[in-house]
């Protein structure tokens, strides 16, 4: 008895339509947030320095994402182990931008 194998292939197409960019309008990092930024020696912390997505540039969630990991992580080396930065974006499709505050 003789087993053949038939290799078969399967062929997707998928077409996507993309909606307009939005790009970033302003930064915040809101009030409470910003009292993670004092170490305990009362000395600021620079937590803009970690992130990738500044005003003026399109919006990206990849960017969004590495920008709240990387000021979690600058709490993080200050002794703010559990840290948690939410972005709150609000979105103005009538102007394509995005304001994002961090919280």
């Amino acid at each position: 008895m003789r087993k053949q194998s038939l290799n078969k292939a399967l062929a997707f197409l998928l077409f996507l339509t993309t909606g307009p960019t939005f790009a970033v309008a302003y930064l915040k990092i809101d009030k409470a947030a910003s009292s993670y930024a004092l170490t305990r020696d009362g000395k600021a912390l620079n937590v803009v320095d970690g992130m990738y997505l500044k005003p003026g540039d399109t919006f990206s969630s990849a960017k969004l994402t590495e920008s709240t990991k990387a000021i979690a992580e600058i709490l993080g080396s200050y002794g703010y182990a559990f840290a948690t930065i939410n972005p709150q974006p609000d979105i103005r499709r009538d102007l394509s931008e995005v304001d994002l505050t961090l919280v």
